[in-house]
């Protein structure tokens, strides 16, 4: 038995039928809303998954260079691909706008000019961090974000 896929659990309103995957455009179907228990075990799984390849990056790391190469020579040249299902929010993008006007141009944490400016409408490129993540039912308001570099956003999340 392979892995559930995620579209495995959408259920067709139509037919009761469980949703397959597509091999070509077009044939919507509309599907029930998932549950919202289903977003925590998401989140869990993705950083399950997440916390696994950083365990299998540091074996490789500390592993004999040449067992690594010789397990490069035949390991697959392209990754397998899995599907999955995300919950995204809708953000206010007065606020947005509103934390990266405060910022000036600069990262709100190591107080540095932003890194680059952005190609299409040349503004300091800047990501705007929410201070308690709106998965933890966190505000999208000025008050709960900051402007961050991109090093300083990463540093955020996984320093």
């Amino acid at each position: 038995m392979g892995v559930l896929n995620s579209y495995e659990k959408l259920i067709k309103l139509s037919d009761g039928t469980a949703s397959k995957p597509r091999t070509q455009a077009g044939g919507w179907s509309y599907v029930e809303q998932l549950p919202d228990w289903i977003e925590l075990q998401r989140s869990a799984l993705h950083e399950k998954v997440e916390e696994d390849l950083a365990v299998l990056v540091a074996k490789s790391c500390n592993d004999d260079p040449e067992k690594r190469a010789e397990r490069l020579k035949v390991a697959p040249k392209r990754p397998e691909k899995v599907q999955t299902t995300s919950v995204s929010y809708l953000r206010n993008p007065d606020a947005i706008a509103e934390v990266l006007k405060r910022a000036n141009g600069k990262c709100e944490d190591c107080r540095q000019d932003a890194p680059f400016i952005r190609r299409k409408d040349n503004t300091p490129y800047l990501e705007v961090h929410h201070k308690k993540r709106l998965a933890d039912d966190g505000e999208d308001s000025v008050e709960n974000a900051m402007a961050l570099c991109p090093n300083c956003h990463r540093k955020a999340h996984y320093g």
